[in-house]
């Protein structure tokens, strides 16, 4: 920009020289331009890539009271932030702008084929949401992410490794059955190893979350590895223990009364090693460890934690089906489980 012509008020070359302004000053200058020409002056400012320039001038647009009703600013001004990452300045900028808010942004950046634009403005979001445990729109989030990344690099494997570092970062299950979720939807059986790997990091996480969610995760893994006996048996365990019923009991005993499985680790759909530490997840839940009893004495400690009259109603807790082994049941229940967190 020059100090002639169009670019010569006073106002005007303060705020692009980043000095001090009152903000009668700026009303003044939005009085004189009005919306329209100060959106085609921060265009101008950008496509000619005077970034810092654009930045502050769309800053003091988007927050004058007198453009409140102008939603292009803010996005002006998010755009430029986005353009000035890994800035931490900018980062806590676009932190402070309102979840829905960004959300809508993204949806006009990719009506205007600015798809670059609108996956930093969203990997950006939902990396502060991650690490700060917010969940407010935590599912639309998660999901325009998916969308985004997959469109720019359809690379899975880079896909399934960008879940595994947001699941490293995520202090809450519910953006982890989040990343889940989509998992399943973009990767299905390429994504299971790295899902179990996000349940793994959900057992492990020691926050405020209810019990529930400790149970949801287990019938998660179940759905995930519907074929793994051991696995099957130490999530229905878990669940039983984080609440014991009838039902429970009945669904833990029909897996026990099966044939014990040799664990097939060529062909089975997680390295061994992830199974153990898998495995270990669970065990810390348990008030102690029966790998060495048989059914009996586990039966025995379940029927204590059920109280005598379960005990005496030996008879009738057998003959529960099992029917986890859809696949469409994981995608059913991940979806009624976000539905369910979205209404809280």
């Amino acid at each position: 920009f020059t100090k002639e012509g169009v670019w010569k008020n006073p106002i005007l070359l303060k705020i692009l020289s980043q000095q001090p302004v009152e903000t009668e000053e700026v009303n003044k200058l939005i009085a004189q331009e009005g919306p329209s020409f100060l959106q085609m002056r921060i265009k101008h400012l950008l496509k000619s890539n005077c970034i810092p320039q654009a930045t502050a001038l769309s800053k003091l647009c988007a927050e004058s009271k007198e453009l409140a009703q102008v939603s292009c600013f803010q996005q002006a001004y998010i755009t430029c932030l986005c353009s000035m990452l890994p800035s931490e300045e900018a980062i806590q900028e676009i932190a402070k702008v309102d979840c829905k808010d960004v959300l809508d942004i993204i949806c006009n950046l990719e009506s205007e084929g600015q798809d670059n634009t609108a996956f930093v403005l969203c990997t950006t979001y939902l990396t502060q949401q991650l690490q700060t445990a917010s969940v407010y729109c935590s599912w639309e989030l998660t999901l325009f992410w998916s969308k985004l990344q997959r469109r720019i690099d359809p690379s899975l494997e880079t896909f399934l490794e960008r879940c595994r570092q947001f699941g490293v970062i995520a202090k809450t299950q519910q953006h982890l059955f989040c990343l889940i979720r989509v998992i399943q939807t973009e990767a299905q059986d390429a994504g299971i190893g790295v899902s179990i790997l996000l349940c793994v990091r959900a057992l492990q996480l020691r926050s405020s979350e209810d019990e529930e969610m400790k149970a949801s995760v287990c019938k998660t893994i179940s759905c995930l590895l519907p074929e793994d006996l051991e696995v099957r048996r130490a999530c229905q365990l878990t669940e039983f223990l984080i609440e014991p019923s009838l039902d429970g009991f009945n669904m833990l005993e029909e897996l026990y009364l099966q044939p014990d499985q040799k664990f097939d680790e060529e062909n089975a759909p997680v390295p061994n090693s992830l199974r153990c530490e898998l495995l270990l997840a669970l065990k810390a839940h348990w008030p102690f460890d029966p790998e060495f009893w048989d059914w009996k004495t586990l039966k025995r400690h379940c029927h204590q934690l059920l109280g005598q009259e379960a005990s005496d109603s030996d008879d009738d807790l057998s003959g529960y089906e099992m029917s986890i082994n859809d696949t469409d049941v994981l995608e059913s229940f991940l979806s009624d489980y976000d539905d369910g967190k979205e209404d809280k």
